[in-house]
Order: C-alpha cells, then structure tokens, then sequence
C-alpha cells in the first residue's frame, strides 16, 4: 500500500480519509470482491471493485482561487496505477483503457486521474474514484454492433454516387473556366 502526502502533516488523516472514501462507497453486508477478482482472475466483465491496495494516492495543494484554503490545505487528489499489471480489470478493457483515454496513460503505463473541484479531499477521492469507475466500465462494455450488410451497401452507393456528382461538378467548373479564357491566336 502507498500512501504519498503533500505534507507529513496530512499523512495521518489522509489514511483515515481513504479508508472512509473507499469503504462508503458500497454497503457493509453485501459483498465487496467476487472470488474470481480477489485470486487475481481475469473475469469477463468488470465488477465495480476498485481494489485500494492497487492505488496509489497522492495529495497535493489544489490550483486557482480559494485564498487561504488552497493555500494551506492540500485538497488536490491524484489517483494512479500502472494499467498493464491491473488483474482487477478484464485485458478487453485494458487495451479499451490505453486506446481510448491514453492521453490518461504516462510514459511509465500508469493511468492518472486527478481532481481539484470540491474543497476537500474525501469529496474529490470520491469524484476521482468515480471516474476511474466509469472509465473501466465504459471500456469493459462491448463495443455497440456495426451497421448490417444492407446499411453498409447503401452507404457505399451514396459515397459512390458522391464522389460521382463531385467529379462530375470538377470538370464542368474546368470547362466554364476554359469556355471564359480569351482565345490565343498566334
């Protein structure tokens, strides 16, 4: 487990804040980590769980306006994990993950995500918590069906006849040119 502070003040509360930010976010009866994700498994689909042992954490003084506040409480939360040795989502959506966000992915194959918007830290470790969650989500689903044969055929009929009435408005404009110039008699 890591745990990096901006300050060795903030180190202390920052574990209490965690461990309530990741806990509160589901119920204490129902179970938390299918058998499957705990023993490292890749499972089809993605269940939700984010494991906090993954994470790594960091807090850090926030950007922008907020006068004392920003100035003194390191509020800022970034979370981040290296992509390729996270067992806890499907490879499907791994590879969905450094395709489609991998502008989120460093040169190290972390992906990092951080937030700044709320005043303290558990408020922004739940919004960055779940985005992460949505983005893993997102990724796991199936990609939506592409268009049938009879769709595709007529899109190519319609790019063909396109192309067509383009070629066809070419050599008329290259015509009227030609019919404007004045005649060259030597």
């Amino acid at each position: 487990r890591r745990l990096v502070s901006g300050s060795n003040r903030a180190v202390g509360g920052a574990l209490k804040c965690r461990a309530r930010c990741l806990s509160s976010d589901r119920p204490k009866d129902e179970t938390t980590v299918d058998d499957r994700q705990m023993s490292g498994d890749d499972s089809s689909t993605f269940q939700g769980h984010i494991p906090e042992e993954k994470l790594e954490v960091s807090f850090s003084r926030s950007s922008g306006p907020g006068g004392q506040n920003v100035n003194k409480v390191n509020s800022k939360v970034e979370i981040r994990f290296h992509l390729d040795t996270a067992t806890w989502i499907p490879a499907v959506g791994r590879e969905r993950l450094k395709t489609q966000w991998g502008h989120l992915v460093n040169r190290r194959g972390q992906l990092v995500l951080d937030c700044d918007e709320q005043r303290s830290q558990l408020a922004n470790t739940r919004i960055c918590l779940d985005r992460l969650r949505s983005l893993v989500t997102e990724a796991c689903q199936p990609p939506p069906p592409g268009p049938d044969e009879a769709t595709q055929l007529l899109h190519e009929k319609r790019r063909a006849r396109a192309s067509a009435r383009r070629v066809e408005e070419k050599r008329a404009r290259s015509q009227w040119r030609r019919f404007k110039e004045p005649s060259r008699i030597h």
